[in-house]
């Protein structure tokens, strides 16, 4: 898999200039911490041509994967959002992302605890982590492989762990 190096953002709208039908918002760079997003949210909000210009949302984004339908009340969240990217460097955009869309939440914890890896080919990886875990020599190993069900190895798997497909790859992820 190639990472390519990206530039996470997303567009808030201030909701005052919004609700009288002006369009007035900026992009702000995902790769500040929470605290400089927030700046650059306040400095927006500040402006604003509308009079009452004190909500904002997130209306667009780039290279994040938000899930507001329409419109994503971020105020609360921008912390979640400076850690996730902060483990596109660690890991990858894609992994990170992939959690989020199975979970449904940004959990740096959980993610570190129970992220295994990605691949293309489920039987393949299911195969090589059950003999990495099995603890047995290369010798004992070698005699057996020929008589292993792949498929009962892979479905133990699937039954297990959750393989999140996302952009063309599956990430796996450990139970808690």
């Amino acid at each position: 898999m190639q990472t390519t190096k990206v530039q996470p953002r997303f567009y808030a709208a201030c909701l005052a200039s919004y609700s009288e039908g002006i369009l007035h918002g900026k992009w702000i760079d995902a790769t500040d911490d929470a605290e400089g997003m927030y700046l650059e949210v306040e400095q927006m909000l500040e402006a604003s041509p509308s009079e009452y210009a004190e909500e904002w949302e997130i209306h667009d984004h780039e290279y994040l994967d938000i899930d507001g339908g329409g419109g994503f009340d971020c105020t609360g969240v921008l912390h979640d959002i400076a850690e996730r990217v902060r483990m596109y460097e660690k890991y990858s955009r894609e992994a990170v992302e992939a959690y989020v869309s199975n979970f449904g939440r940004w959990d740096e914890s959980h993610f570190e605890n129970s992220y295994m890896g990605y691949t293309t080919d489920r039987k393949d990886w299911s195969v090589d982590h059950w003999v990495e875990c099995s603890g047995q020599t290369r010798e004992v190993l070698d005699f057996f492989i020929p008589y292993l069900n792949e498929d009962l190895i892979l479905r133990e798997y699937e039954n297990n762990y959750s393989f999140v497909e996302y952009e063309g790859e599956d990430y796996i992820f450990a139970p808690a």
